[in-house]
């Protein structure tokens, strides 16, 4: 069952996810050492938040690709997961990261719903490695 192809995709969206949290940390996080700049350069803090928002924006982006994929190849093959995806399938990734380009601080609301998001997936990822052992 390790090299189920589901399995290796939503280990690598767990991963993406993960970068994308990273991305929102960073974009939330002070950074104390520019204080100085901030204060005579303020768009400078606004204008990093912007392309790391880009960044995850972007990241986003491939993981709706990824699932939205994985849905529709599960119900062309009529697999038995095709439900769970679906089920899974449920946030508007591409809208998030749209919304997190039109203002970078609300990183700070759309974390939690992407930690919510990865612990579901993670849930299925042990779900279907349990049912692989045994």
């Amino acid at each position: 069952m390790a090299d189920d192809p589901i399995l290796k995709q939503l280990r690598h969206i767990i991963d993406l996810l993960n970068n994308t949290l990273d991305k929102l940390d960073e974009i939330t996080r002070p950074k104390s050492r520019n204080v100085a700049w901030r204060l005579f350069f303020p768009y400078g803090e606004y204008a990093g938040q912007k392309t790391t928002a880009k960044e995850a924006a972007a990241i986003l982006l491939d993981v709706q690709t990824r699932m939205n994929d994985m849905e529709k190849t599960l119900q062309k093959r009529s697999h038995p997961l095709f439900e769970r995806i679906k089920e899974l399938n449920y946030l508007d990734l591409k809208e998030m990261g749209d919304q997190l380009l039109d203002l970078p601080q609300r990183a700070q609301y759309l974390g939690r719903q992407i930690e919510d998001y990865g612990i579901r997936i993670k849930d299925l990822i042990k779900e279907l490695e349990t049912k692989g052992s045994d």
